[in-house]
């Protein structure tokens, strides 16, 4: 089963977003590579588990299932929803600052990882209902 770069429930857990949200606290800036305009594919942990669950059930052996409920959230609108919920600015971040700005989350935030999920959904009747990524970092949890 392929996952998405971002597994994201609440209450939050550690991870790529949570790692962003370190760095933007430690610099008071809200951190993008380039223009933002990047895309990362993310999906609601009990829909990932949802999922393992039909593929257990009905999943052909051999196949590659992606659990993917949203195919690309600009990396853009998730520092935006960030520097939103610190009350801080958005600024991009010079290429060779981006390891020192985000530490381990500085390989990945350039990336433009769309992914998309039809034939999964289609062939397992797989919808997902969870809330999305946005309005996961909406709430107070991830920011504690």
């Amino acid at each position: 089963m392929r996952l998405p770069l971002v597994t994201h429930s609440r209450p939050a857990r550690p991870g790529l977003v949570g790692g962003i949200i370190a760095a933007a606290r430690r610099s008071g800036r809200s951190g993008v590579a380039g223009d933002g305009a990047n895309r990362w594919p993310a999906t609601h942990s009990l829909d990932v588990a949802t999922l393992l669950r039909l593929v257990l059930e009905r999943g052909d052996t051999g196949r590659r299932w992606h659990a993917i409920a949203e195919e690309g959230i600009p990396v853009r609108a998730i520092a935006e929803r960030i520097g939103e919920r610190l009350e801080i600015p958005v600024a991009t971040i010079p290429d060779e600052q981006l390891q020192q700005h985000f530490g381990f989350v500085g390989d990945l935030i350039g990336s433009d990882v769309p992914a998309a999920s039809r034939i999964t959904r289609e062939e397992l009747d797989w919808t997902p209902a969870g809330p999305t990524l946005l309005d996961d970092l909406a709430a107070d949890d991830f920011f504690r």
